[in-house]
């Protein structure tokens, strides 16, 4: 997938997703088939930080696990890396 298409499934409005697991933790899974050394590499008060978007356009991911990122309420930071509110 390019930066591109994945930039536009990431920025559309699709319902979330939550439920009784941890959309942080199920999406960190989704991104560690792609890097298996993904992780929380940061966190600020209300925000947690992981993989780099490139990382994952490298793998590449697919498009079925980039619309199942959004659905978890993960977001392209201004970084340039993937992150979720708390």
């Amino acid at each position: 997938m390019d930066r591109d298409t994945f930039e536009k499934i990431m920025g559309k409005d699709l319902p979330l997703e939550t439920n009784k697991d941890c959309e942080i933790f199920l999406g960190l899974q989704i991104m560690r088939k792609y890097d298996p050394t993904a992780g929380i590499e940061g966190a600020n008060h209300d925000e947690v930080y992981s993989v780099d978007v490139e990382d994952l356009l490298d793998a590449p991911i697919t498009e079925e696990d980039a619309i199942q990122l959004n659905k978890l309420g993960w977001i392209i930071h201004e970084t340039d890396c993937m992150y979720h509110f708390v």
